[in-house]
C-alpha cells in the first residue's frame, strides 16, 4: 500500500481505521519507535499476518497513514485541477486548507506532539513538509506569483516554514488557526513583493 493508494475494499478500510486508532492510542504514551507490530496489532484487534500483507513495520504503517492524514487535512475543492483559478481564489483555498490542517493538529495534539516533538519521527516531519511544499507550488503556479524558475525554491522555503508552523502549533496550546494561517500567508505576500 502506498500513500497515493488508499484501500477501497470496505473490510480493508475498517482494518486500516482500527490500526490508525490503535496507533493514535499508543502514541499517547510512547514514541513511534517504541511501538511494536505485536502491540499495534493487539491494540487494534488485527492479526499480524494481515498487517504484514501491507506493511513491513509500524514506522512504515505510520508514514503511510500519516501521509494520507495530511492529504485529507489539506484536501480542498480540487486546487490542482483548477488551472484557471485567480490568485485570490488559490491563496484563499490554501488558507482554508492550512486552517483545516491546524484544526486537525489541535484536535490531535497528543499524537502530533509525539510525531513532531523532540523525540518525533523525522520522516513524518518530512511528509508534512513535502505535502505543504507541493501544495504551495501549485498555489504559486495558479496565482502567477513569481517566475517559473523561482517558484520551486519559494515553494520549498514556504513548505519548510509551514512545517515549522505546524510543529509549533502541535507543541503549543494556541487555538486560533485562522490567525496562524493568515500570518503564514503574509509570508507569501512579502515574497511576492520582493520577487
Amino acid at each position: 500500500m502506498t500513500i497515493d493508494a488508499a484501500p477501497t475494499d470496505p473490510r480493508t478500510q475498517r482494518t486500516v481505521a482500527r490500526l490508525r486508532r490503535a496507533l493514535d492510542e499508543l502514541l499517547r504514551t510512547r514514541t513511534l519507535s517504541q511501538i511494536t507490530v505485536s502491540e499495534l496489532c493487539r491494540t487494534a484487534g488485527v492479526h499480524r499476518t494481515t498487517f504484514y500483507k501491507h506493511h513491513v513495520s509500524v514506522v512504515d504503517f505510520a508514514h503511510v497513514a500519516f501521509g494520507e492524514l495530511i492529504d485529507d487535512a489539506l484536501r480542498g475543492r480540487g486546487l490542482a485541477e483548477e488551472r484557471d483559478a485567480t490568485a485570490p481564489d488559490a491563496v484563499a483555498e490554501h488558507r482554508t486548507a492550512i486552517v483545516r490542517l491546524l484544526d486537525h493538529v489541535a484536535a490531535n495534539r497528543v499524537t502530533f506532539r509525539r510525531l513532531l516533538g523532540p523525540e518525533g519521527d523525522l520522516m513524518c516531519q518530512r511528509l508534512i513538509c513535502d505535502h505543504l511544499t507541493a501544495r504551495m507550488l501549485t498555489v504559486l503556479e495558479l496565482s502567477g506569483i513569481g517566475t517559473p524558475e523561482s517558484r520551486g525554491l519559494a515553494a520549498s522555503v514556504l513548505g519548510f516554514a509551514a512545517l515549522g508552523m505546524v510543529e509549533q502549533w502541535a507543541l503549543g496550546d494556541a487555538e486560533d488557526s485562522a490567525a496562524a494561517a493568515d500570518a503564514y500567508l503574509a509570508v507569501i505576500s512579502l515574497w511576492q513583493e520582493l520577487a
